[in-house]
């Protein structure tokens, strides 16, 4: 009797594998339809942003390709706007203005955040779990409460994309190996997209860096994480791919001539062999015989990726941190704008902000018992024997004489290359021999062991406590924390733990494609319509997108933001009205009467008879360069409303205002440019973030 190997296809896991790509698109369908149907949600920070995008996407026409100052801001006067707020959000936003109507444009900025959110957390979540439960985690997590009250309540636009970073960040951390690309990658994408997102996440690498420090100190490298770990022995801490087993996924074989007891290629039990996503498999499979990576490793892939990162979004960073001195940033955490304001059922006085506070403690409350739930009930899972599970029933198998296994005659077999999976063979003759192996898990990992439940139940605890005053030392002195402004920002970061836990809770299950579809489906339009009932926020006239587009081209310009304003500047004295500019022999004169309003022009020839003082309805900034007759006016009258006042002696002037590049734009610009290359050389080094040697 002599075995026939021959290669097995398998269309069930292919179409497995673009499953997400199809579904998690849609599930951000599913959340935006009310949006199509019914128009724009107007939520706390939906002007905002509005503006921003019509602004820069101005500029960009003009090619200016990295605005700094917003011009039709404080009723033309303009701000330092986009020094000071991560240029991501507002550059997709007038990317999308450009391209589409601006009544479209905040639904697909909503559904590009939504899908980018969903497909980083399959990133994350695939990591560990099964294809199906990735799948439900990061439907989960597009259209969790939180998310959507982000996304309608709110239209927190830039903290909507942080979202879709959060996951990647957590999956750098969380896997086997940690390596500096990998951190620094999304430590970048957060802070170009939204500050208060990159510092609690900057604050969350700490801690699940300090608990995987920790929990490896008390592991053995050499010997796995112990007997507690659902892991087989000596596999890392977190994960162990099947390749550590001796499984390759290029070294299958099956039957091809089949009779009733034989399964056939894609039956559940063979399906499960091609659970492991190719990208975890390969990096997996280069670390089967490599030692695990010691605390010191990790330690400085850490640190360095983190500096690498902040590095890489120097260019934004520098000039923010730097300029803060120029404008009241301390406007941002102003009473009912203040840490102390917000813990959770907090009640001020203030009925609007005390209605947002309690929607948001009610959400805390939901994803805090989510979460915890998840996670007891993957804590118990851990500890207890588990069973194979299969979306349909196997037919019985002959059993043969040997109930471990029968090779044939003459075979030249090794037991120990055995992958621990069901193999079948066949023969040219009509007798069948199985060799039946325990199922019990996607072959890529993905053993859960203690350390990962462990980080998330460590974290999901301090986000609970940091959500109450028991916490208030922390806000008060931990560097920058105070300008989070609510603490509840952090159900971000809770939202994405949520997810991972949930699908930890059901690693296991392995649903075909169909019944994957329909769950994804139900999941978003379960969780979507009350979300949409309860979030909404209906639109003034005077509020929606056209009407907001056509104030923006009316010369008007619009109101002013307090924490850019420019310390100069005082906003109760501006006028509204201001014409581009007017000559005074006072310098504090206000503007003459019955004229249009309008931005300063960035070039005008005068010829005043006396000496006089130029007014611009521009407000002072250390940016901005102004030349007379060539030379250049250092010297600026100080006005309470922070409008540029100069003096100009009598006959021709031709004035000249440019927003100059500072010294710390230049130094962040570069000190990018250097990480950049930086980044490019280890990732040359290491074709794949996930090599088994970092650079370090």
């Amino acid at each position: 009797m002599r075995a026939i190997a021959t290669p097995l296809r398998y269309p069930q896991h292919m179409q497995r594998d673009r499953l997400p790509y199809l579904l998690i698109p849609l599930a951000a369908c599913i959340a935006i339809l009310p949006l199509l149907l019914n128009g724009c949600s107007c939520g706390h920070d939906f002007d905002f942003h509005l503006l921003n995008w019509m602004e820069a996407a101005r500029q960009f026409t003009h090619g200016n390709l990295h605005p700094h100052w917003a011009y039709t801001a404080a009723y033309n006067a303009g701000e330092p706007r986009f020094v000071f707020y991560p240029p991501l959000s507002w550059t997709l936003g007038a990317i999308l203005t450009l391209l589409f109507p601006i009544t479209a444009t905040p639904i697909l900025y909503t559904w590009l955040a939504l899908t980018l959110s969903g497909l980083a957390l399959h990133r994350l979540a695939r990591e560990f779990t099964s294809p199906t439960a990735a799948l439900v985690a990061a439907v989960l997590y597009t259209v969790n409460p939180y998310m959507l009250f982000t996304a309608y309540e709110r239209t927190a636009y830039a903290e909507l994309l942080a979202t879709a970073f959060i996951p990647l960040l957590l999956h750098a951390i969380l896997r086997q190996r940690v390596t500096i690309p990998r951190i620094a990658i999304p430590i970048t994408l957060l802070w170009l997209t939204n500050a208060p997102a990159a510092v609690m996440s900057c604050y969350t690498l700490a801690l699940l860096t300090l608990v995987r420090v920790a929990t490896d100190l008390g592991t053995d490298p050499d010997t796995g994480p112990g007997p507690d770990a659902d892991t087989d022995p000596g596999a890392p801490s977190y994960a162990v791919s099947s390749h550590r087993m001796g499984y390759s996924r290029h070294a299958r074989t099956a039957v091809t001539e089949t009779s009733g007891s034989i399964h056939k290629p894609g039956a559940p039990y063979l399906d499960s062999e091609m659970w492991a996503s190719r990208a975890s498999a390969i990096a997996l499979a280069t670390t089967s015989n490599a030692r695990s990576q010691t605390p010191l490793s990790l330690t400085l892939n850490t640190i360095a990726g983190t500096a690498l990162g902040l590095a890489l979004a120097a260019f934004y960073l520098l000039p923010a941190a730097y300029e803060r001195r120029y404008v009241q940033i301390a406007m941002a955490i102003i009473p009912n704008m203040r840490i102390q304001d917000n813990f959770l059922f907090h009640h001020t006085g203030d009925t609007l902000h005390d209605q947002v506070l309690h929607t948001a403690s009610l959400l805390a409350l939901i994803l805090l018992a989510t979460t915890l739930t998840a996670l007891i009930i993957s804590i118990t899972k851990l500890r207890s024997p588990s069973k194979p599970q299969s979306q349909t029933p196997n037919p019985a198998p002959q059993k043969p004489s040997n109930p471990e296994r029968q090779i044939p005659a003459g075979t030249n077999h090794q037991p120990s290359s055995l992958p621990k999976h069901d193999i079948v063979i066949s023969t040219e003759a009509t007798d069948s021999i199985i060799v039946r192996r325990e199922v019990e898990s996607p072959p890529h990992l993905v053993h859960i062991g203690n350390a990962l439940l462990a980080s998330l139940a460590i974290l999901t605890i301090t986000i609970a406590l940091l959500l109450t005053p028991l916490t208030s030392i922390l806000w008060n002195h931990t560097p920058e924390l105070a300008f989070l402004q609510f603490p509840w920002r952090l159900l971000a970061i809770l939202a994405a733990i949520m997810s991972l836990a949930v699908a930890l809770a059901i690693r296991r299950t392995n649903l075909n494609p169909t019944i994957s579809t329909a769950i994804t489906i139900a999941l978003a339009a379960a969780l979507t319509s009350p979300a949409y009932a309860l979030f909404h926020q209906s639109c003034d006239e005077e509020d929606t997108p056209t009407a907001r587009e056509a104030l923006f081209h009316s010369n008007r310009g619009t109101d002013p933001t307090d924490e850019y304003t420019p310390t100069t500047a005082d906003n109760d004295s501006l006028a509204q009205t201001d014409p581009p500019y007017w000559l005074s022999e006072d310098p504090n004169a206000k503007a003459p009467t019955e004229t249009q309003p309008a931005p300063a022009p960035t070039h005008l020839t005068l010829n005043p008879p006396t000496p006089e003082d130029l007014i611009l309805n521009l407000r002072d900034y250390p940016a901005w360069h102004i030349t007379d007759n060539g030379s250049l006016l250092a010297t600026r009258d100080q006005r309470d409303d922070g409008l540029i006042a100069i003096h100009l002696p009598a006959g021709p002037a031709r004035i000249a205002i440019t927003y100059a590049r500072t010294p710390d734009q230049t130094l962040g610009d570069a000190i990018s440019l250097v990480s950049l290359a930086v980044l490019l050389f280890i990732l040359r080094r290491n074709p794949s973030p996930s090599s088994p040697h970092p650079s370090s």
